[in-house]
């Protein structure tokens, strides 16, 4: 269950809005930050709408309703609206929309992929359903994780899985969470950083006028998705809980025993994390009762012509049914780039290239971005070339030429998005800012 979290500030601009709220709303989030709330939601005022009347009135609202959005999905969800406050200081409101609706039964097999004697992938139509990507692969430690899914699902053991943005860990984590939750099993998923801090611990631990998740998921599950972004003095708290496995509840009067299975997600290494206190010792050993690490897509190229698979088969349903393929050329290129987005970035190209068809439906060489061609060498540590830079440069000056270089790759692969290209190298969309005007990196394309 994904949040939906959108955030305005005290002249009603819009700060934050994610994807989930455009889902929910059927917006492109682009097109609603930055704006004024009541421009974009020009029926809002702040007698009708909880998020505006929690600012103006500076007070938590929580309501239940249902509703179909534009294209016909009907959704049921808890909407809870509070104004944000830095110290004694209000700076906006904050909505938080948790999509309550049922999972829809996913239809496995929908197409039927098969090489053909065409040198192309091509793509049959069997069903009307897309099936979630199945648990295939040609990789060792892939294989291995899909067997250590089956026995985690088999238990009630804490689960944590870790490994770079983009990898998979969500799709790691559905199938763990779909073989054993159920309708009657509570089950929360929780972006702990979408949610500021003290959001986050009244989310968790709920006040005097309603329950948190902690008391609402006894007996079931949390996802916590980035768990090392959860503020130490939140996770101190938390650990009392998880150590004791009992909730104070109702202001300190009374306690409850909980029983709770986490699966936490992160895309630091477990040392990483624990060296930039980034996660609580103790938290880490309760969390990592099994630890998986997902690899990256350049440690598991043999699963590049799957994924393609899956994503052609995505666009073929996307696209009112239009079959697509891919060339072995452009395969062949994309087998031998080192995908620092990983999956994620492999589905954009997949995307990007099929945004680029005109009337053909076979993705070649030419559809693909122009950061990656027939000549791209990739370079790893074993045979990275000492005479790559000239020798002439300092140590310092060739590191840097050389995360300048890996900087602006990364820019053009995510058609110089910031937040995009932030989440593929890593690291936080304030440091990519200010690494992109030390190296004086021109945008040219998209967020700037």
């Amino acid at each position: 269950m994904e949040e939906g979290v959108c955030f305005i500030d005290n002249n009603q601009k819009v700060i934050f809005y994610n994807k989930k709220m455009g889902e929910l709303d059927s917006r492109e989030p682009s097109g609603v930050r930055e704006e004024l709330y009541g421009s974009v939601f020009q029926k809002a005022n702040f007698k009708v709408d909880p998020l505006l009347n929690s600012l103006v009135k500076e007070r938590k609202i929580i309501q239940n309703e249902s509703f179909f959005s534009n294209s016909g999905k009907k959704y049921t969800v808890n909407k809870t609206s509070e104004p944000l406050l830095l110290g004694n200081k209000k700076i906006g409101a904050l909505s938080i929309v948790r999509d309550l609706s049922k999972t829809e039964t996913i239809i496995s097999d929908m197409v039927q992929m098969k090489f053909e004697g065409n040198n192309t992938l091509a793509i049959k139509e069997e069903k009307k359903i897309l099936s979630a990507p199945s648990l295939t692969s040609k990789n060792k430690t892939m294989l291995k994780i899909f067997n250590d899914i089956e026995s985690a699902s088999s238990s009630t053991t804490n689960v944590l899985i870790y490994g770079e943005k983009g990898v998979g860990k969500n799709f790691v984590s559905s199938h763990i969470t779909n073989k054993v939750i159920t309708k009657n099993t509570p089950f929360f998923n929780l972006n702990c950083g979408a949610i500021p801090s003290n959001l986050l611990e009244k989310t968790l631990f709920g006040d005097s006028n309603s329950k948190g998740l902690l008391e609402l998921a006894n007996g079931g599950t949390i996802l916590l998705d980035e768990v090392n972004t959860i503020d130490v003095s939140v996770q101190e708290k938390l650990l009392r809980v998880l150590r004791d496995n009992k909730l104070i509840i109702g202001n300190g009067i009374s306690e409850i025993p909980i029983q709770i299975r986490f699966i936490s997600l992160m895309n630091e290494k477990p040392e990483v994390a624990l060296k930039n206190n980034h996660l609580l010792e103790e938290m880490f050993y309760i969390l990592a009762g099994v630890s998986m690490r997902v690899p990256s897509l350049r440690e598991r190229k043999e699963d590049i012509p799957l994924l393609i698979e899956y994503f052609l088969k995505k666009q073929f349903m996307l696209n009112e049914n239009f079959s697509y393929n891919i060339s072995e050329e452009a395969l062949e290129i994309l087998l031998k780039y080192n995908f620092p987005g990983n999956v994620r970035q492999l589905e954009y190209i997949i995307e990007g290239a099929i945004a680029l068809l005109d009337n053909s439906t076979v993705i070649s060489a030419d559809h693909l971005p122009s950061y990656i061609s027939k000549e791209q060498v990739t370079y790893n540590e074993v045979d990275f070339p000492r005479d790559y830079l000239p020798s002439s440069l300092s140590l310092t000056e060739q590191v840097e030429a050389f995360e300048k270089e890996i900087i602006a790759n990364t820019l053009a692969s995510a058609n110089f998005h910031i937040t995009n290209a932030a989440e593929m190298l890593g690291i936080t969309r304030q440091s990519l800012n200010y690494k992109i005007k030390k190296y004086e990196i021109t945008i040219t394309r998209g967020e700037s």
